[in-house]
């Protein structure tokens, strides 16, 4: 049986010294005693179930901040509602948030730094993860704005450093650039999900044929190669304002649209013109 040990109540000026170290200020105490507690007693919240009047005003409970819903194997559910900020006998935040779970009737509190962890992306972001000395092969297709049409180019690895085009053109690659963009595709993590906007939805879709690049990567050991479609949503065109930028899809993520090079533009050469890989 596990027992979980607290105390009732936290934010008491007379701990500072004692328990809390000297100095501790009251918007403090509730990170410092939760790395010494796992459980605080809020006395108030036994002595009845808290009405809706109480919820919303004592609280700020009765219409949350932010729900989160946790499920389980069992296939049962738990919703988390989180409310207000507590505060400490000064009347200030004391860094902690009242919350309460959809199965118990009682109100209890969290540090704030763990609410705002769960409005942060909390899914993997993580697009490829590959061995970039292990692909095989490269093949993009695209460019019909610079070419008229969808126009695909093959690339096939013949060293740690050299490629050469497949099938055999009188034209001279530039082996670098090819091994950047593989090296870069090896770790490629999203910069974020887009969920539903239909406006991001939409310019993607429109733009795919005439700006879009598929790629594909051919992995030593793997039966199929891997997908990429981006799309340069960066032009005025787009009219995305804020949200311009490059967005992508792939097979293995049915559905998904992401955003992606937003803090490194590896993306620029590569969708500009084949002529890119070229050597001048």
């Amino acid at each position: 049986m596990e027992v979980l040990v607290g105390t009732s109540g936290y934010s008491y000026p007379d701990w500072v010294g004692g328990f809390y170290p000297a100095g501790t200020r009251p918007d403090k105490m509730l990170s410092y005693y939760g790395r010494q507690f796992p459980l605080v007693e809020l006395n108030f919240t036994f002595y009845r179930t808290p009405t809706p009047e109480m919820l919303d005003k004592e609280y700020g409970l009765k219409t949350p901040a932010l729900k989160a819903v946790v499920s389980k194997d069992d296939n049962t559910s738990a919703t988390f509602e989180f409310g207000g900020e507590t505060k400490g006998a000064d009347g200030k935040p004391d860094g902690g948030q009242y919350a309460r779970q959809s199965q118990r009737p009682i109100v209890f509190v969290v540090n704030k730094l763990d609410v705002e962890l769960l409005q942060k992306e909390l899914r993997d972001r993580t697009i490829f993860t590959f061995d970039a000395a292990k692909v095989k092969a490269l093949k993009l297709t695209g460019w019909s704005n610079v070419t008229g049409k969808p126009t695909p180019y093959e690339f096939e690895r013949k060293g740690p450093d050299e490629w050469a085009l497949k099938p055999p053109e009188a034209i001279t690659l530039d082996s670098g650039k090819i091994g950047l963009l593989v090296k870069d595709l090896a770790g490629l993590k999203a910069d974020r999900f887009i969920a539903q906007n239909p406006k991001i939805k939409a310019a993607f879709d429109k733009d795919e044929e005439k700006t879009g690049l598929t790629i594909e990567i051919t992995i030593e050991g793997e039966d199929k190669p891997r997908t990429l479609t981006v799309v340069n949503l960066n032009g005025d065109k787009a009219n995305l304002g804020e949200d311009k930028g490059y967005y992508a899809s792939t097979p293995s993520m049915p559905g998904e649209l992401f955003q992606i090079a937003k803090t490194k533009d590896f993306l620029a050469g590569p969708l500009s013109k084949p002529a890119y890989f070229f050597k001048q």
